[in-house]
């Protein structure tokens, strides 16, 4: 008996469940310097967009939310226009098939159900690039407030490039996203550009 608490005494020393020595890898990318931002003019953007019926602005929306997500860290956004999108492209694909529905009251309820699937999936990305603007005004202000304070002499600019804070219209954010989202992208490209010089 005497053994057998001798043997537990020994194992009570060292522990039973040591950490692992290999870190535990994160999801989401540290917050930090996502590169360059995507510098396609935006009258371009809003041009592709027009001529291929949407499908460029959709794909460029989701590059713009990537890079985002890259800045910023967080994936919400991103991940909400992509089921956004998804569920569009469902309902589209869903509508083009045209199911043989046999009486009017199943037409009916399967285009109303339709409708309200196409509406929320509107609103999911129109709320993806809410969240983007308000994650990318939050990190150009509070690098532009770092630097600002790091450097009170000659010109201030910020990491970004830019000599004053960033500030997004809502009214246009919701109404033409990816095209002035862009815009602003662009300026931040150009910024940085020129302040590498």
């Amino acid at each position: 008996m005497s053994q057998l608490f001798a043997a537990a005494a020994s194992d009570s020393d060292s522990p039973r469940f040591a950490p692992s020595a290999t870190p535990v890898r994160s999801i989401a990318p540290p917050a930090g310097d996502a590169g360059e931002p995507p510098a396609l003019h935006w009258m371009a953007v809003a041009g592709l967009g027009a001529v291929t019926l949407g499908a460029f602005t959709a794909a460029w929306g989701l590059h713009q939310l990537n890079w985002i997500r890259r800045m910023d860290g967080d994936g919400r956004p991103l991940m909400l226009g992509a089921a956004g999108l998804a569920v569009q492209l469902a309902v589209i694909a869903t509508a083009m098939a045209g199911p043989e529905l046999g009486n009017s009251d199943s037409l009916f309820s399967a285009l109303n159900a339709m409708r309200v699937l196409m509406l929320a999936a509107i609103a999911a990305q129109l709320a993806s690039f809410w969240m983007a603007r308000a994650a990318l005004m939050r990190r150009v202000d509070t690098a532009h407030r770092l630097t600002t304070a790091a450097r009170l002499g000659a010109e201030r600019r910020d990491v970004y490039g830019l000599a004053a804070p960033l500030r997004l219209s809502a009214v246009l954010t919701l109404v033409v996203p990816v095209p002035y989202l862009q815009y602003h992208l662009s300026q931040i490209a150009s910024a940085r550009r020129d302040s590498a010089l």
